[in-house]
This record gives C-alpha cells, sequence and structure tokens, in this order.
C-alpha cells in the first residue's frame, strides 16, 4: 500500500496546521480580553459612587487649583519685589562701607604721617 502526497496538498496541510495554531492563538486572546473587560466592569461597578462624586467635585477641584496657583503667583511677584529691594538696599550699604572704609583707611594714613612727624621730631631732638 502506498500512499502518493503531493507537494499541493502538503502545502494545504501546513497552511490548515497553521490556520489551526492561528485560531487557537486567537481564541486564547480573545478569552483573556474578555476576563479583562468583565474585571474593569466589576471594577467600575464597584466604585461608581467614587467615580462619580468625583467627578462632581472636579469643578471645585478646578477653581481651588486656580485659586492656589494664582496665590503662588503672587506670592512669587512678592518675592521677586522684596528681593529687588534687598539688592539695592545691600548696594547702597555696600558703597557706604566702601566709602567709610575709604574714609578710615585716609585717616589711618594721616595719623600715622602725625605720629612719624612727631616721632621725628623727638628724635631729631635727641641727637
Amino acid at each position: 500500500m502506498n500512499i502518493t502526497i503531493t507537494l499541493e496538498e502538503l502545502g494545504f496541510f501546513i497552511l490548515f496546521l497553521l490556520v489551526l495554531g492561528v485560531g487557537a492563538y486567537l481564541a486564547v486572546t480573545l478569552k483573556n480580553l474578555n476576563g479583562l473587560v468583565k474585571e474593569i466592569r466589576d471594577l467600575l461597578d464597584a466604585n461608581r459612587k467614587n467615580i462619580d462624586q468625583s467627578l462632581a467635585n472636579l469643578p471645585l477641584i478646578t477653581e481651588n487649583l486656580n485659586e492656589a496657583s494664582f496665590g503662588v503667583k503672587r506670592g512669587i511677584n512678592q518675592t521677586e519685589d522684596v528681593i529687588e529691594q534687598v539688592s539695592a538696599n545691600v548696594g547702597d550699604t555696600l558703597i557706604a562701607v566702601h566709602k567709610t572704609a575709604d574714609s578710615i583707611s585716609t585717616y589711618s594714613i594721616l595719623v600715622t604721617e602725625i605720629v612719624k612727624a612727631v616721632m621725628d621730631l623727638f628724635s631729631k631732638g635727641k641727637r
């Protein structure tokens, strides 16, 4: 008993097995997807009250966020003004300190010269 299989029949058999495998994989995937949809539906049903409450409070939450961002912006603007004033005051203070340091330096040079002159005067008198 001889069975002859042509290449065409072998090709159809391989194609049949391939379609059968893809169909089985598709069936498993659809079953998993159906289970996922069921879980999502159950989760939504269990939390329907919370979701509805959150959606009802959304305009109030948005308004509060807007007020908070306005307050932060106002605070930042006030902080910028204070920083500008402090910067100006620090600059003025540095100028005053520099002038005072120059004056002290000038006075110390003057006192040093006077002390030198007095010492020279006394040291010339002893010679």
